[in-house]
């Protein structure tokens, strides 16, 4: 291992990437320490909320039903003659069903029904059951697998370079992509007398871009604590100082 380390040393100084390994090491023990300590997690509510997500995806798949039966009484032809019944997971059926009702869709991903979504009332509906029904796969009892059996908390497998960016990701389970409802949010939980801190950088990749620039005007916008992006407008319309 000692004359891989001398390689690696060896690569890393040869691409001016040292100091940035000398970074990443030295972050090793507090990832570890995240780790290890994972975060308090409220199973019940959690298990509350995927019943609650399983029980509107029932009610949306009725009212999708009620709603062919309304403007397509002649459904015949969907899923083959004498049904009016649309498979919702299979996006063949639901295109074709989205073209019988006079939509111009041309796919049913999520950006093509948003721009639908005011031009028939079963657009909204569909919508609605996607996001209950990924709550129901993605996020529902199966999810609390990953809770730790002694610890009772959640132990994610955090990756320090795991995204091509070189930004940080999470596995096992992801606990950077969770849903932004309130309700799921407010399961992690922290210990009795003690207090989740939320905290970020503000505009860091920006404060990184000018000083490696360098630029005068971006470094003089956040030292006045001006918005970056106000001032670059401010500019590209020739209000700008000059320099």
């Amino acid at each position: 291992l000692l004359l891989l380390k001398e390689k690696l040393d060896e690569r890393a100084d040869s691409l001016g990437l040292s100091e940035v390994v000398d970074l990443e090491n030295r972050t090793v023990p507090a990832v570890v320490w995240m780790e290890r300590s994972g975060v308090g997690f409220d199973r019940e509510r959690w298990d509350a909320l995927a019943v609650t997500a399983q029980e509107r995806v029932e009610t949306h798949r009725e009212r999708l039903d009620e709603l062919v039966e309304e403007h397509l009484p002649e459904a015949e032809g969907l899923l083959g003659a004498n049904t009016r019944k649309v498979n919702w997971s299979s996006l063949a059926q639901v295109l074709r069903l989205l073209k019988d009702l006079g939509l111009d869709a041309e796919d049913t991903k999520q950006e093509t029904l948003e721009a639908l979504r005011d031009e028939h009332p079963l657009v909204t509906v569909l919508l609605d059951h996607r996001e209950d029904s990924k709550k129901v796969s993605t996020y529902g009892k199966k999810w609390t697998e990953n809770v730790h059996p002694v610890t009772g908390r959640i132990h994610a497998d955090w990756k320090q370079i795991g995204a091509s960016t070189g930004r940080m990701s999470c596995a096992t389970p992801n606990l950077q992509s969770l849903p932004r409802d309130p309700g799921y949010r407010a399961c992690f939980r922290p210990a009795e007398g003690r207090v989740l801190i939320k905290a970020d950088y503000e505009q860091i990749e920006l404060r990184i871009a000018a000083e490696m620039a360098p630029d005068a005007r971006m470094k003089r916008a956040f030292a006045e604590g001006k918005d970056l992006h106000a001032t670059t407008a401010t500019h590209l319309r020739g209000n700008g100082e000059a320099e």
